[in-house]
């Protein structure tokens, strides 16, 4: 595709990277299309990863709609989020850059919000947005007695699903005559939604006249050990007590390498999200940007580099906020810039893919802009991790050599790692790396 020399009034270039996602990404575009910012001041750049599914096809149908607005770029092979994000920005006519994942969905003014911030300062190379959860919840409580002991909880009927594989809801083990279940709907296409609930044994005749109290739920149905009930999702107590869940509010870095979203939380060995209220609603400096959608100035990515074509997926954003910050540039959270977020869509979270390029990159990150002594702490600790998971699970005759890859891999890379690291290491002084860590083990980046 060859770069036009129209278009001088575009203010920024908006690069959607997709990968399979027949499903999503004509919602993604629809929402940005529907902004409040003038259509004449950016621009859609479509970067398809060599999907096999019906992208393309849709992809075409979009382009040819509005030719104006939406250009295209096929790759032939799928080259991850660095390799297919960077020759979008090469072709991108903009000043600003966003990178927006084809599985969000944003609000109607994320891209003012995304603009005005970025441009209140030359200073500033990234402003990310605020990540939501894409569906909204609401609590359900159950009256639980000793016998009923709930065992699953599945969303059966919903448009969420439409998006989403993942339609176990967690069940709190720390709960005494209650059960506070946080259900998903989608706010905008649901009218009504369907859950099923396991349990060990028939559910108690008291249980299940409370479910049939409950005002917002309108049918019942029970057979055998399972419930199945249909909720009014327009019901007015649902209405007034929604809320979302916050996914990425920016992102932090521990002392081993590891980032992680602010806004995720670990419970019962479940991730899971924080409930939105007033605590991530302050514009401020974050470590590093979450890639899934935000706003780049595209001056100050040519200075310290585009995205590192090492890392195939995770850990290249942490990667290039680090070279930013280390440049002197601040990576900034917008709260007002709103995208609803379907987490993890194409990579399928904590699959052997997800872990593979996670655990790498957390390693590939260290050792660029860590201390030396820390990467090779980090890498040993991995490495004696990899071989007792890898001798567990011989001896189960399920063979995980997931872990172990990734260290050889990192192995058999260092010579490649190792020029780069010498290149950003002329760039990056020692002492600045030395004191970017020291910052992270005093807890500078957590008590902003």
């Amino acid at each position: 595709m060859k770069k036009s020399n129209q278009g001088c009034s575009i203010k920024c270039s908006i690069i959607i990277l997709n990968y399979q996602g027949e499903k999503v990404i004509a919602e993604t575009v629809n929402s940005v299309l529907n902004s409040d910012f003038n259509k004449n001041n950016y621009e859609i750049i479509i970067v398809d990863n060599c999907s096999t599914d019906n992208s393309r096809t849709i992809i075409d149908k979009l382009v040819t709609k509005l030719p104006n607005n939406i250009r295209k770029l096929y790759l032939d092979t799928n080259h991850g989020f660095a390799g297919g994000n960077n020759p979008g920005i090469k072709i991108a006519r903009g000043k600003y850059v966003v990178l927006l994942n084809n599985d969000c969905v944003v609000d109607i003014d994320w891209l003012s919000y995304l603009y005005k911030t970025i441009t209140s300062s030359s200073n500033i190379f990234s402003v990310t947005s605020k990540l939501l959860i894409y569906p909204k919840y609401f609590k359900l409580e159950l009256p639980i007695e000793t016998l009923d002991v709930l065992t699953s909880c599945t969303l059966v009927s919903s448009h969420f699903l439409k998006f989403s594989k993942n339609n176990k809801i967690n069940i709190p083990v720390d709960f005494l005559k209650q059960i506070e279940l946080n259900v998903p709907f989608d706010s905008k296409q649901d009218k009504q939604i369907k859950l099923e609930l396991c349990f060990a044994d028939s559910p108690s005749t008291e249980l299940c006249s409370q479910i049939k109290r409950i005002d917002f739920i309108k049918k019942i149905f029970i057979k055998d050990k399972t419930i199945q009930i249909t909720i009014d999702i327009q019901n007015k107590y649902i209405i007034d007590n929604a809320f979302n869940k916050v996914q990425n509010a920016g992102t932090m870095v521990f002392q081993d390498g590891y980032a992680r979203d602010i806004g995720a939380k670990v419970s019962q060995n479940h991730q899971d999200y924080e409930i939105d209220n007033t605590q991530y609603h302050e514009q401020l400096p974050v470590y590093a940007f979450c890639g899934a959608a935000v706003m780049l100035n595209v001056h100050i990515l040519k200075k310290i580099g585009y995205l590192d074509e090492t890392f195939f997926m995770y850990y290249e954003d942490v990667e290039i906020s680090e070279r930013a910050r280390l440049a002197g540039y601040q990576n900034i959270f917008c709260p007002k810039a709103i995208s609803r977020h379907l987490h993890a869509f194409s990579s399928l979270e904590w699959s052997p893919f997800f872990i593979y390029n996670v655990e790498r990159g957390r390693l590939v990150h260290t050792f660029y802009h860590f201390p030396l002594t820390v990467f090779i702490k980090e890498y040993i600790v991995f490495l004696g991790k990899s071989i007792v998971i890898f001798l567990k699970s011989f001896n189960q005759n399920t063979i995980n050599t997931t872990n172990l890859n990734v260290s050889t891999n990192i192995i058999s890379s260092l010579p490649k790692l190792s020029r780069t690291k010498l290149k950003y290491s002329r760039i990056y002084q020692t002492n600045a790396i030395n004191k970017n860590y020291k910052n992270i083990i005093n807890g500078y980046w957590y008590t902003l």
